[in-house]
């Protein structure tokens, strides 16, 4: 077996988790999945378009680069191991009693009670500095009774700034940030990428 077949085999879809079709993603402002009349595409847009299929996304061409777009949505009634969905989506509808006690207790954390967005990144090193770069930016909200999950996948390292609006588009109305050691690492690190790019930080 080959090396790209080993790879296949490692992110062929093992459960059936629906695939959400692209034209369900939420449009951007600056016309995102849609190749601007009159551009071509770019070298390796072929390549990047097979990826995206393999991984049971969607190519997302941005006029600022491209983006492998993967979503999924996990209903209530699927399980994560032995807990049901709708267990942990009731879990975390249930903490937002005391996020909206500790807005009125903060006047700081105004807006804290919307809605949750859940981040995590695999970047390119360990350190916070400009040298380092997210390649794949994960997140999560509560949609209804189920969860949703989008990867935004950077095809290369020239579509950092694709990836970034995508990101920006996705956390766009969330009133909270979710993240496992996110305070040291994931926020500063993301804040430092927008920075890079002069765009605001959602």
């Amino acid at each position: 077996m080959s090396t790209l077949d080993r790879l296949r085999d490692i992110v062929k879809p093992r459960s059936a988790v629906p695939v959400v079709a692209t034209d369900t993603l939420t449009p951007g402002r600056d016309g995102q999945f849609v190749v601007p009349s009159g551009r071509t595409p770019a070298v390796g847009a072929a390549e990047y378009a097979k990826a995206a299929l393999t991984l049971g996304g969607a190519l997302a061409e941005r006029s600022d680069g491209a983006v492998i777009v993967v979503d999924r949505e996990y209903r209530a009634d699927m399980r994560h191991g032995q807990v049901r969905i709708g267990d942990i989506v009731d879990t975390i509808q249930g903490g937002r009693d005391a996020m909206r006690l500790m807005a009125r207790a903060w006047p700081a954390a105004q807006g804290i009670d919307g809605r949750i967005l859940f981040l995590d990144l695999e970047t390119t090193g360990l350190f916070t500095g400009a040298g380092t770069q997210a390649f794949l930016v994960g997140c999560a909200i509560v949609d209804g009774s189920s969860i949703r999950l989008r990867q935004f996948l950077m095809p290369s390292f020239e579509h950092e700034k694709a990836v970034l609006g995508e990101l920006q588009a996705f956390a766009r109305g969330s009133g909270a940030l979710c993240t496992y050691n996110g305070r040291t690492f994931d926020a500063p690190l993301i804040e430092t990428r927008f920075l890079f790019h002069r765009l605001p930080c959602p």
